[in-house]
C-alpha cells in the first residue's frame, strides 16, 4: 500500500502554519517517504522548506536535531550534496513531531526552564550516542533503573556535601 503524497500546493509555511499543523504535515510526509523509499522530495521544494521550518521551531528544544533537520533540508532544497540515511531521517521527524505536539499554548519553555529543556536534550542525544537507545526504547527491568537512579542519587549527594564543605572552608 502507497501513502498518498501529503497535499502541499499554494501553502505558504511561514506564515499560515501552525506547529500542529506542521506536525501532521511531517507525518504524512513521513509516511509518504518511507512508503516510497524516497528521501529527495517533489519538485515544488516545499518539503525541504518544512523540514527548514522545522528545524527553527526545534532549535531551541534540541539543537542537535534541529541541525540534522537543517542539514536535509539543505539536502531536500539541492543546496547540500550529503543525502541523510532515510532510517535516521525518518527518525529525526518523528523526534520533531514529539516535540512540536509537546509544546504548550505559549510556544516555549523560556528562562531556566529553557535551559534546563536544552540540558535534557543535549543529556539525550548524548545518551543515544554512547547507547544506542533513547531510555523509553531501553529494555531494562524496573529494579535496574532503581539502581540507577539510586546511585546517581548518591553522586548527588557527594557532590552536594563537597559544595558545602567548600563554601564553609571559606567562612561566607
Amino acid at each position: 500500500m502507497t501513502t498518498n503524497r501529503p497535499a502541499s500546493a499554494g501553502q505558504n509555511i511561514m506564515s499560515n502554519t501552525n506547529t500542529a499543523e506542521l506536525a501532521n504535515w511531517l507525518e504524512r510526509y513521513n509516511l509518504w517517504r518511507r512508503d516510497n523509499d524516497d528521501v529527495r522530495e517533489e519538485p515544488e521544494g516545499l518539503p525541504g522548506l518544512y523540514i527548514r521550518e522545522t528545524a527553527r521551531l526545534v532549535f531551541d528544544i534540541n539543537p542537535l536535531l534541529a541541525n540534522a533537520l537543517s542539514r536535509a533540508a539543505s539536502y531536500l532544497l539541492g543546496k547540500h550534496p550529503g543525502c541523510p540515511d532515510p532510517k535516521e531521517f525518518g527518525e529525526w521527524i518523528d523526534l520533531a513531531v514529539e516535540i512540536l505536539r509537546s509544546r504548550n499554548p505559549s510556544g516555549t519553555a523560556t528562562g531556566i526552564e529553557a535551559i534546563v529543556c536544552a540540558d535534557i536534550a543535549s543529556r539525550q542525544a548524548m545518551g543515544i550516542a554512547k547507547y544506542g537507545t533513547t531510555v523509553a526504547d531501553n529494555p531494562l527491568e524496573l529494579r535496574a533503573w532503581l539502581q540507577h537512579a539510586y546511585e546517581e542519587t548518591l553522586d548527588k549527594a557527594v557532590y552536594l556535601r563537597r559544595a558545602i564543605a567548600e563554601i564553609d572552608s571559606k567562612g561566607t
